[in-house]
């Protein structure tokens, strides 16, 4: 166990738990790798928790407005016309509910997919410090 020089920091200590044994292969390089991979995951992440929930908020909204414009209409007016508009109104709300959901699923799956392999990555990095 050689600790006479280059003690690493917290970060380093986190992310290569073996770097305590020996740090004489120690490649600090790879540690930049590492550390940036873990941003990236963790910022994916957030984004992709950020993104599913401003997706809900937005379809419940979608839905509370047509149930809400709907009863509206079918107590307040009676008028054959309003009831096309409002009808037309419906079908491009929950059109554009569903391709946002759509555009939703894939970006969530492409990050997803994403951070596997930065993950993926990473262990391959802290096998590659000690090589």
């Amino acid at each position: 166990m050689s600790t006479t020089c280059c003690q690493p920091g917290f970060p380093v200590i986190f992310l290569f738990p073996q770097y305590i044994k020996d740090n004489d292969t120690f490649r600090p390089a790879v540690v930049v790798v590492v550390v940036v991979v873990h941003v990236v995951v963790v910022v994916e992440a957030i984004v992709v928790v950020v993104v599913v929930v401003v997706v809900v908020v937005v379809v419940v909204e979608a839905i509370v407005v047509v149930v809400v414009v709907v009863v509206v209409v079918a107590v307040v007016i009676r008028s054959t016309i309003v009831v096309v508009v409002v009808i037309v109104v419906v079908v491009v709300v929950v059109v554009v509910v569903v391709v946002v959901v759509v555009v939703v699923v894939v970006v969530v799956t492409a990050l997803v997919y994403i951070s596997i392999n930065l993950i993926k990555i990473i262990i391959w990095a802290r096998k590659e410090v000690w090589r």
